[in-house]
């Protein structure tokens, strides 16, 4: 099954949320440090959520991420795959999705109690 339209495969409810994303890469060399890539959530879901950065991520690959939530004030540690990377028209950056994974050491299932106060917030507006 090969379906290109992103808007199809997604079945879960997207909100819309600018929070700050630290997102861990390899710099490559073996012996550099890991690099940090500071950016914002453009929307989320309980399962991932699309972010802008300035470098395209390789598709498939995983990488440790830290959540800075503003309202709860808390950070969340998760591991997600990037699931597609493209240019932004503008120039400005490159869109990328990520699927948040469900894996031991993480803060997933805060993630996912997060993610379903801000539904329960958005159905009373």
């Amino acid at each position: 099954m090969n379906n290109n339209n992103d808007g199809e495969k997604r079945q879960e409810l997207r909100l819309s949320a600018q929070e700050t994303l630290f997102v861990e890469v390899d710099s490559g060399d073996k012996d550099s440090s890991t690099q940090i890539i500071i950016s914002n959530s453009v929307d989320i879901s309980a399962n991932g959520m699309q972010v802008v950065i300035d470098r395209p991520l390789l598709v498939g690959s995983i990488h440790r991420l830290c959540l800075q939530l503003g309202d709860p004030e808390q950070r969340l540690y998760l591991t997600a795959l990037i699931a597609w990377s493209r240019a932004l028209i503008d120039d400005e950056g490159f869109a990328v999705g990520m699927q948040v994974l469900e894996s031991q050491g993480t803060d997933v299932l805060q993630w996912k109690e997060w993610i379903a106060e801000r539904c329960a917030l958005g159905d009373d507006s």
